[in-house]
């Protein structure tokens, strides 16, 4: 799904970040640039999703990004920092103080892209924990433990697989890294142990066999769950699979033993995000209380929703977003219609992000909001939704066959002037 986030850019040297600018305008971006760090402190107060930060030998970097990041009032969760060379040192440094990635001003359009997605994903669903918590409280709702923990205690260490000639390797340097690798030299051993709940990242050598690494990395993120999971490419000091591996979607590359020194850093980094970014999912998934939420379908009520979309409306014109609406009308109510409507209700959650809001606003009507999504997406997703529910069926009792739901269903997107209500009218009247 293609995500619209505001970007900010402090960076001395103006012109380097104008180009970093360019660069990400082309991923969807809303983008500004400022030189000095007085300047970013001010466009804090516009709250943008992520800031970026150039290193240059006059100032540091990476100490004015960790003091943006641990000020609660910018909301400016997610900081990188980028300069022209990244030395170990450096990367290090920034990873271990918090900061959530390090690039070179050379970074490739495709692995800027592989990089700045999951990060993307990560930002709008802590942003859309926020925005529910403030609705929810409109109602009397007091949720505990709504928002991330710092410093927070996991149940048991995670675990990571690595797969290939390059495991074995790749698993020493690990070996002081508060993680459970679990080692499979061929490929078929490791399919089993995709799935298992505690791994939380996967290791892959690339440069063996790259059909076998990208069909493995296509197979664990249709895992239940595991879309997300983070992937890291090993490659050998010179292979120029790197691109390859990126386009695959993989998180990251580590070149062996050049870079051996990154790799403990790197995995620690993508490991605490990868539970972060669950965590807050489960939370999103978890959050309905019975004061927002409607009981035949057990997903959010019309009340909630048209207070939730108009909220969201207002950050559309106030920070000049995208959102799209999808519409889904139940056309032929089958019997044990409530059975139906809360199995058909719970599939159709699946088939959205945690983020994305699920309500049912009118009998038989679902809505799902999707913030920052443009129109030409929110058709795709459409499209997609269409196929799966077209063959979907629903097992109500032994008694009762298999049920199968028809849909009727549209999309439509935010338009200046408009509210709740009208945006809902207009859906309606489009699948009519």
């Amino acid at each position: 799904m293609t995500f619209l986030s505001r970007i900010l850019i402090v960076d001395p040297r103006i012109e380097r970040g104008e180009g970093f600018a360019e660069r990400l305008r082309s991923l969807h971006c809303q983008v500004s640039v400022v030189a000095s760090a007085e300047e970013g402190w001010l466009r804090t107060r516009t709250h943008p999703d992520i800031m970026l930060v150039g290193v240059t030998v006059d100032w540091d970097a990476v100490a004015f990004g960790v003091q943006v990041k641990n000020t609660a009032s910018t909301e400016v969760g997610i900081v990188f920092v980028y300069a022209d060379d990244v030395p170990d040192a450096l990367y290090g440094q920034a990873l271990s103080c918090g900061l959530d990635d390090v690039w070179t001003t050379s970074i490739s359009d495709t692995a800027l892209t592989a990089r700045v997605t999951p990060i993307v994903r990560l930002q709008r669903t802590q942003s859309e924990l926020w925005v529910r918590t403030r609705i929810a409280k409109r109602f009397g709702v007091e949720p505990e433990e709504r928002t991330p923990l710092e410093g927070e205690t996991l149940p048991s260490l995670p675990v990571v697989i690595a797969v290939g000639r390059l495991a074995l390797q790749a698993a020493a340097l690990l070996r002081d890294c508060p993680v459970t690798v679990q080692v499979f030299e061929h490929w078929e051993e490791g399919y089993t142990s995709v799935s298992q709940a505690e791994v939380c990242l996967l290791l892959l050598s690339f440069d063996d066999t790259p059909k076998e690494a990208a069909d493995f990395a296509a197979h664990a993120r249709k895992a239940s769950g595991m879309f997300n999971l983070p992937m890291v490419a090993l490659l050998e000091t010179g292979s120029t699979l790197s691109e390859r591996a990126y386009g695959c979607s993989l998180s990251r590359v580590v070149f062996l033993p050049e870079q051996g020194s990154r790799l403990a850093s790197t995995v620690e980094n993508l490991v605490q995000r990868y539970r972060r970014h669950n965590r807050l999912s489960r939370m999103l998934s978890n959050c309905l209380q019975k004061e927002v939420f409607d009981p035949i379908s057990e997903t959010y009520d019309r009340v909630y929703a048209e207070a939730y979309l108009q909220q969201r409306l207002v950050l559309t014109k106030t920070q000049k977003r995208a959102l799209s609406i999808v519409l889904l009308t139940i056309a032929d109510p089958p019997d044990a219609a409530v059975s139906v409507i809360q199995k058909f209700a719970r599939y159709l959650q699946r088939l959205f992000r945690a983020e994305d809001l699920v309500a049912y606003t009118a009998p038989l009507e679902f809505c799902i909001v999707l913030m920052d999504t443009v129109p030409e997406v929110a058709q795709q997703v459409l499209d997609r939704v269409c196929r799966s529910t077209a063959y979907a069926e629903f097992y109500i009792s032994e008694e009762v066959p298999p049920v199968k739901v028809t849909c009727k269903a549209t999309h439509t997107h935010a338009l200046p002037g408009d509210y709740a209500v009208s945006l809902l009218t207009r859906a309606r009247g489009r699948i009519l």
